[in-house]
């Protein structure tokens, strides 16, 4: 698998993140979340109240608030977030008039350009995570098409997902497709848990839940519960890229050679990401020609 080449890497956006801010800045400490740990080392909530729906077999029915099945986050006064909880709205057009002073002040032509339309170069498939989207390549508005949700999952029953694969791939012919996990994934967490969440997210979550019982063995080795949640992370991205070159678009642009696609780690911890090796899936690929350039059909009688 290749490695990235974009031809702009715009980094004076990412420069100018360091001026200060003219706002006052109002801190206020979030309260410490009260968690324990299950046998496995996963941090786990408190019991809450039962459920009478039907659960998976690794799933108990007590419901759980689903913000206690992830490690509590720094206080907001440990980080120069530029917005916070208690903004008003006037703070937010304000830090956009100052963003979209700083791009033109880089190329005027940027903005004027996405006027006239849209012409991305990569698709970014990723988690609704606020520490991690495609910012963290140093693009402008206009490069890249995006599409987010919790745990980076690809599912042919989301026509969400789906249907942005189409347009970006048969409309607006993106030539790269990254799909990109993170480190510490709440969602992931969650799944790691045998608590149920509630509502639509045990739905959602589904597809992590199926990767982690499938890789079960290999997760029981590992003792660290960070490092569990890293481990099943990258499994969940595999298994979404391996989703991905399933989908019809997918399968003809890579039949033409006309998409790349990439499968990338962001550490939370760092901002770096690394390169994730997808392995073959020889049976898929078999089945549905992958790879096979030769479209005259067998003969017929």
């Amino acid at each position: 698998m290749g490695g990235l080449s974009f031809e702009r890497q715009s980094t004076s956006i990412l420069k100018n993140l360091d001026n200060p801010i003219e706002q006052e800045e109002i801190r206020t400490p979030e309260p410490e979340m009260e968690v324990k740990e299950t046998v496995e080392g996963v941090p786990m909530a408190l019991s809450g109240s039962t459920s009478s729906t039907k659960s998976n077999p690794d799933i108990n029915n007590t419901v759980v608030n689903p913000e206690s099945l992830v490690p509590p986050p720094p206080p907001v006064d440990s980080v120069p977030f530029k917005l916070n909880k208690q903004s008003v709205l006037s703070d937010f057009l304000k830090q956009n008039r100052l963003a979209t002073e700083r791009i033109n002040e880089y190329s005027p032509a940027i903005i004027e350009s996405n006027g006239t339309g849209q012409q991305p170069h990569t698709l970014w498939i990723g988690c609704s995570d606020s520490r991690i989207s495609e910012a963290c390549l140093g693009v402008m508005p206009g490069e890249v098409f995006t599409h987010r949700n919790i745990c980076n999952i690809v599912n042919s029953n989301d026509f969400s997902v789906t249907g942005a694969i189409q347009f970006a791939v048969d409309v607006i012919k993106v030539k790269k497709i990254i799909v990109c996990g993170h480190t510490d994934c709440g969602g992931v967490w969650a799944a790691l848990s045998s608590k149920r969440i509630g509502g639509v997210l045990d739905l959602w979550l589904n597809p992590v839940r199926h990767v982690r019982a499938q890789n079960r063995k290999e997760l029981s080795l590992i003792k660290d519960p960070k490092e569990k949640c890293a481990t099943l992370a990258r499994l969940n991205l595999i298994n979404s890229v391996q989703q991905l070159k399933r989908h019809p678009s997918c399968l003809a642009a890579l039949k033409n050679q006309d998409v790349e696609i990439y499968g990338l780690m962001y550490d939370v911890g760092t901002g770096l990401l690394s390169e994730v090796e997808i392995p073959c899936d020889d049976e898929f690929d078999d089945v549905f020609h992958v790879g096979d350039h030769d479209d005259t059909e067998a003969g017929g009688h």
